[in-house]
């Protein structure tokens, strides 16, 4: 048996190779009569137990750092985190990447394995629920009385819960009991948490040693709070769960920045703060106050401020037309130092432990000297509003604009206060027009009145006295998105991951359940209406695997047409042409087990081709394509599936293929199985098409396997059908064994 030595410990990497020995059950005696190790014949139990299980499984792994900037952060950086200090680098993974060993080692190489350590699973969740002078964490709810506790190393498993002949420190495997599994097919359904749930750093059996830096569980990885989901993509048995502490850890205190205005009844504004004090992304925070009140707030529960280490600090962005009138800090134990700066509206807070420091900006509203000031709020976008106001007894228009660059914050109209006799004006509001969605005026303020939000509005203007009109806009984009799942061989409950690529991390979700084979079932669960428009990469949870067989994917169809695939996960792009969309996925029970892929990388990467074997023809004269199908490398892919779907109708004359079988309809399904590195698989297809013209045939790939490049699996060819009968041309079919 060889042994590498690991940054932290050994890692087995191989046993003596022998023809065809799989780490199996059926193997094991086999291959253990090859260990001269109780610890080899331990590896070889459980990795062989593990696959043939048929059950889902998670390893829970926990590691222990110096610094919480040796943590990368989850990919949604805000206030939810739930460290005492601010993380390192932004996240390695991509929506919907699993969590991977590698990726985590790769990132957090200073971090140590952590046996011993507690994990606890439940149904559900409570936000910041246990509080100690370790901060404040989150914990599950309905915990299950599962035992997880990390050893030294356990056996490393793929992700079909097979072994790979390698051990990974600091972690533990288990099986999900059945309840928790078809949990687990939902998402949102599984949840799990470091620790206890009345001790979720250990702090008994560990007093002061622990702080909690990050947890991320199998594809949910975006908030950085102790508690996460587990759930499982489509072909997938074996997910990780990764928790990250910090030892020694600060002590905690908690800052409360506090605003609060004098200004007329009614009157509603955002405040923009900056600083250290806030883990957002863009380093800023808002306190909105609502019309009809005078204050806000927003808590942090922050670090102990150390020798050498920079106060917590946060200043106040003052909007235009306000004056920070006020700024104080009070300690509730007297044990932390603030200094305020009302001119540079900044705090600086050296934070001592268990103490709380409550700093209050107090800002007072600046009318205009005279005439009216016209003030835009966007919520959901941005853009340019035109503004004309009109005496109400007639008479030319003044106009005016307002430009605003970011959600929530008022901008005012330039070029600025308009200078008006006094009277009655009506005020009539132009949006921008956008092909992305609309514009809803939601409300109107003047002069701290809640007015209705219509337009025009009416408003007074006194003779040397201001008045300020605030109109509120929220954008609705027109994108959409609705999934239908169908189940062949057997019904199932099947979850949906819904994630834009662009903007702010977030996810939506849904679940389906099949009740009849063949027959759709919406998924139901997050709103996927008022979607802005882009690319979302939609990652299928479960189903729940069984026993005696396994689920495959064999389809995706978005408004129509066939995309590709790879470990459950498609796109779709919600654009200007085409803003709504159906996306449907097919699934198709197997009763044999799924494939044994060999140990090593499971990452694949397919390609596909393919061309028409003539360019032109006449109507009612068959025409072929030929289909090849490339595994690159270096995993194998599993459960793949070809998609042909010819432009126009046609009749299918044949499907011939090199490995697996083709369905014999159109549109075409061919299951070819297992690739292997280096394999190639022709596909050769012959149908006659039913009218003239350009006819474009597109064929798409999927696999059960991760794919980084999956998008790009697609491939089309292009004919010309004429009308001419009396054309001729030969057609080279290439020979192959089908």
């Amino acid at each position: 048996m060889e042994l590498s030595q690991s940054g932290h410990g050994y890692t087995v990497s191989g046993v003596p190779a022998a023809p065809n020995v799989m780490l199996r059950k059926r193997n094991a005696i086999r291959v253990a009569a090859l260990c001269i190790s109780l610890a080899c014949v331990a590896l070889l139990s459980a990795a062989s137990t593990a696959g043939a299980s048929g059950g889902l499984l998670v390893t829970f792994a926990a590691r222990v750092c110096p610094e919480y900037t040796d943590i990368t952060a989850n990919r949604a950086r805000n206030d939810i985190q739930e460290s005492l200090r601010d993380l390192g680098a932004d996240t390695p993974y991509s929506p919907g990447q699993a969590m991977d060993p590698a990726v985590e080692q790769a990132h957090q190489p200073n971090c140590a394995p952590l046996p011993g350590w507690t994990f606890t699973m439940g149904t559900g969740y409570k936000t910041r629920a246990v509080s100690g002078p370790w901060g404040s964490l989150s914990i599950v709810t309905s915990p299950y009385p599962t035992t997880i506790t990390t050893k030294p190393s356990t056996p490393l498993l793929d992700n079909r819960g097979l072994g790979t002949g390698k051990t990974i420190d600091g972690a533990t495997t288990i099986e999900l009991t059945p309840a928790q599994a078809e949990r687990a097919a939902r998402p949102n359904s599984l949840w799990a948490q470091g620790g206890t749930t009345t001790d979720p750093v250990l702090n008994i059996p560990y007093p002061g040693q622990y702080g909690f830096g990050a947890l991320r569980c199998a594809i949910d990885d975006i908030n950085g709070d102790n508690v996460e989901w587990i759930g499982y993509p489509s072909g997938t048995r074996h997910v990780f769960c990764f928790a990250y502490y910090v030892k020694p850890p600060p002590t905690s205190g908690t800052i409360v920045i506090r605003k609060q205005i004098t200004a007329p009844a009614g009157t509603s504004e955002s405040f923009p703060f900056e600083g250290n004090v806030t883990f957002n992304g863009s380093g800023q925070f808002l306190l909105g106050i609502p019309a009809g009140q005078t204050s806000a707030q927003e808590t942090f529960i922050r670090a102990e401020t150390t020798p050498g280490s920079p106060p917590w600090e946060a200043t106040e962005v003052v909007p235009p037309n306000w004056r920070l009138s006020g700024l104080s800090c009070s300690s509730k134990t007297g044990a932390s130092i603030s200094q305020t700066n009302i001119a540079a509206a900044h705090v600086a807070i050296t934070l001592a432990s268990a103490d709380t420091v409550t700093c209050t900006y107090t800002d007072q509203f600046i009318p205009p000297p005279g005439g009216l000031l016209l003030r835009k709020v966007t919520n959901g976008g941005t853009g340019e509003f035109d503004f004309a106001v009109t005496p109400a007894g007639g008479g030319n228009p003044t106009l005016t604009s307002a430009l605003t660059k970011e959600e929530g914050l008022a901008v005012d109209a330039m070029p600025g206060p308009l200078s008006l006799q006094q009277g009655t004006y009506e005020i009539a509001e132009t949006s921008p027009h956008s092909k992305r969605g609309h514009w809803k005026l939601d409300a109107v303020e003047c002069g701290g009145h809640q007015l209705q939000p219509v337009s025009p509005v009416s408003v007074s203007v006194q003779s040397g006295a201001g008045t300020t009109c605030t109109f509120t806009n929220g954008f609705t984009p027109r994108g959409a998105l609705a999934i239908t799942k169908t189940t062949t061989g057997a019904v199932a409950t099947t979850g949906f991951v819904i994630t834009p690529d662009f903007g702010a991390a977030e996810e939506l979700h849904k679940t389906a359940t099949t009740v009849k084979e063949g027959v759709p079932a919406r998924a139901h669960g997050s709103s996927t209406s008022d979607l802005p428009l882009g690319r979302y990469l939609v990652q299928e949870t479960g189903p729940t695997p069984t026993h005696g067989g396994h689920w495959a994917l064999i389809g995706v169809r978005c408004r129509g047409q066939y995309v590709p695939f790879a470990n459950g996960q498609a796109e779709v792009t919600l654009s200007e042409e085409h803003p709504a969309a159906v996306c449907a996925f097919t699934n198709a029970f197997k009763s044999s087990p799924p494939p044994e892929p060999p140990p090593g990388a499971e990452s694949t990467e397919l390609s596909i081709a393919k061309r028409a074997l003539r360019d032109r023809i006449p109507l009612g004269s068959p025409v072929s394509y030929e289909v090849l199908v490339r595994n690159h490398g270096p995993g194998t892919a599993q459960d793949v599936v070809v998609e042909d779907q010819s432009g126009g109708t046609a009749t299918l004359v044949r499907a011939t293929t090199s490995q697996g079988t083709c369905t014999h309809r159109l549109p075409l399904s061919c299951q070819l199985g297992t690739l292997h590195p280096g394999a190639l698989v022709k596909i050769l297809v012959t149908v006659i098409p039913h009218r003239t013209g350009r006819l474009v045939n597109h064929v798409v790939l999927g696999t059960s396997t991760p794919d980084a490049s999956y998008q790009s699996d697609r491939a089309s060819a292009t004919i010309t059908v004429t009308g001419a009968s009396s054309e001729t041309g030969a057609e080279h079919v290439p020979s192959f064994t089908g």
